[in-house]
């Protein structure tokens, strides 16, 4: 169990640094360093924590039920992953910050980032 929590943190953690700059970028091109930062840094702070509810609630039932041998799928990876952003978007767009859903193209970058370090931790566990 701790196994699956670890990677969901560290993926998680990893996701969130990357996400918030691109979603940022996206709202307001032509930001300045001192904005960006200021915008990136709250933005960072949500997107971790409902990344790491959402992975945790999704990822770690999903692998616990189908890979006893911490043996980890892409495909299935993706899905888990694609999943956990569209939930992530309904949750943003229920709460009215989001009109349309984003968070499902940075899910297949969370997926991938779950994935790698998925792989390689199994790999240091051997």
């Amino acid at each position: 169990m701790m196994y699956f929590v670890k990677v969901s943190l560290f993926s998680s953690l990893i996701s969130s640094a990357t996400i918030p700059p691109l979603f940022v970028m996206m709202i307001e091109p032509n930001i300045d360093a001192e904005r960006f930062f200021t915008y990136v840094l709250p933005v960072f702070i949500v997107s971790f924590i409902v990344i790491i509810i959402f992975t945790i609630l999704f990822v770690i039932p999903a692998h616990i039920l189908t890979n006893k041998s911490n043996n980890f799928n892409l495909k299935n990876t993706l899905f888990i992953g694609g999943l956990t952003a569209l939930t992530v978007d309904l949750f943003y767009i229920g709460l009215g910050i989001l009109d349309y859903p984003i968070f499902f193209f940075c899910g297949i970058i969370h997926s991938y980032v779950y994935w790698l370090i998925a792989q390689k931790i199994s790999q240091k566990k051997r």
